[in-house]
């Protein structure tokens, strides 16, 4: 497993995603010198992005999520519940993801989705920026993912 953290560089030609490796642990902080930018991502960018990636043959297989009010509780059958219906709506589309996500009066946050293809491998968005590698994804099916993780980081803003 490797880790990634996704950053925006903006320059004269338009913004630019790219991801850079970082060691375990690590983190990568805005660089505005350089134009770097890491973004924060929220549950709905999450959602967002997952759906964009569903789009382009992946699925949603798990998500983390936490009680906003209660962040070290144990997950309990209502996450469990709303993970599950997330997870289905996210798989089905945008429209249907956006309607949970406008319909839930739930206080859950969502922190990390878990996006597998058989074509590219497993991969998890987390909300600092950062994306887990998971499994042995070869470099190039890394940097194809990151290509289109960028396309549709850039089509959302």
């Amino acid at each position: 497993m490797s880790l990634l953290q996704v950053v925006e560089r903006r320059d004269d030609d338009g913004a630019h995603i790219d991801a850079v490796p970082i060691p375990e642990g690590a983190s990568y902080t805005d660089n505005s010198a350089d134009h770097t930018y890491v973004p924060r991502w929220g549950s709905h960018d999450l959602v967002v992005l997952a759906t964009a990636l569903v789009s382009k043959g992946f699925h949603a297989t798990d998500a983390t999520v936490a009680d906003a009010f209660s962040p070290s509780a144990d997950e309990d059958d209502e996450a469990e519940q709303f993970t599950a219906d997330l997870l289905e709506a996210v798989n089905a589309g945008t429209a249907e993801a956006e309607e949970f996500l406008a319909a839930d009066p739930s206080d859950f946050l969502v922190l990390a989705v878990t996006m597998v293809s058989h074509d590219f491998g497993a991969f998890r968005l987390a909300q600092n920026g950062q994306v887990r590698v998971l499994g042995d994804a070869a470099a190039g099916h890394v940097s194809d993912f990151t290509q289109i993780l960028g396309k549709a980081i850039l089509a959302e803003n």
